[in-house]
């Protein structure tokens, strides 16, 4: 399985207060409520819904509130693509009355070489022939796109990731001389965490100026102690950093090679640990620290955990 931090940019058009001017009356009061239904058009002439506005009761010069669409959706992203909007008449047994309607590429609403747009309908225009002008306008005050930002932007704009790694050595792994130990020492093929570790870190690395990983394990007991280690550095050095992939797969197998796989499986002393680390940078709206557990299954400390996320 291949996978990517880098996201695909959506783009949305904002479409400002949209109006209406001088709608047919529909209503036996000489007004009417009119909403509008935007339709992407499809090759095959089809159409799909892609945007409905409210209605506005008794009234024929309408201003709908401002909306978004994606322009995906919109035009298949070909912004001189027409689109189609109709207006109706809300009645609330369903039968809302056709008013008109028009078509309209994106690209003329963004340049502004349209703001306006006669609303037609083709029944009533051949029944008055000549006479029939239109059944309303609709206004566009203003169209804009919004770029929605990816995690890409922000990296080209300087943002810094720091990353921390963090490794489930309980028992619950299985023994590592078994071969269905998710933690299986083998020397020719790698174990069901080196395979996660490479999936990922392989992806991060290219994210982190630095190149440095701090790398820790929890839940196993240490030479020559006999109680467990909440959290240590996988190299047990005071300073658990590592130099990318290679690093961190190093001294994976370093200290399971040293260490006793025990329990519990517990996030808290890790999170609080490395939260430590990024209160230093807190003030910096630029840098972020990124922390990945690679674990096997039930936390033990769920109520401390959360505790320790939301701190």
């Amino acid at each position: 399985m291949e996978c990517d931090l880098a996201e695909i940019v959506s783009n949305r058009p904002l479409v400002r207060p949209l109006s209406a001017r001088k709608l047919d009356k529909k209503d036996f009061f000489g007004k009417s409520d009119p909403f509008l239904n935007i339709y992407r058009v499809n090759d095959d002439g089809s159409r799909l819904l892609v945007h409905r506005t409210e209605a506005i009761m008794r009234e024929l010069n309408p201003t709908w509130k401002p909306f978004e669409v994606n322009v995906k959706m919109l035009c298949f992203g070909d912004r001189n693509r027409p689109f189609l909007v109709e207006c109706f008449d809300f009645d609330r047994d369903g039968g809302h009355d056709f008013i008109g309607s028009c078509e309209v590429p994106l690209s003329q609403l963004l340049s502004g070489a349209v703001r306006s747009l006669p609303l037609i309908n083709e029944k009533k225009k051949a029944k008055k022939g000549s006479k029939y002008k239109n059944s309303g306008t609709l206004e566009f005050d203003g169209v804009q796109i919004l770029k929605q930002h990816t995690f890409l932007d922000f990296i080209a704009g300087g943002t810094q990731l720091d990353f921390a790694v963090a490794i489930d050595f309980t028992a619950s792994n299985g023994a590592v001389h078994k071969p269905t130990s998710l933690h299986c020492i083998n020397p020719s093929q790698p174990n069901q965490y080196e395979i996660a570790i490479r999936a990922v870190i392989d992806i991060c690395q290219h994210y982190n100026n630095s190149k440095l990983f701090d790398a820790f394990g929890f839940g196993a007991i240490l030479p020559p102690e006999t109680c467990v280690s909440p959290i240590f550095a996988l190299n047990f050095d005071a300073n658990p950093a590592v130099v990318g992939l290679p690093g961190v797969m190093e001294v994976y197998r370093f200290a399971l090679n040293r260490v006793k796989l025990y329990g519990p499986t517990n996030f808290a002393p890790v999170i609080k640990e490395v939260a430590k680390k990024a209160a230093k940078f807190a003030h910096d709206g630029a840098r972020y620290q990124v922390l990945l557990i690679i674990t096997d299954g039930a936390i033990s400390d769920m109520a401390a955990t959360k505790a320790a996320i939301i701190a």
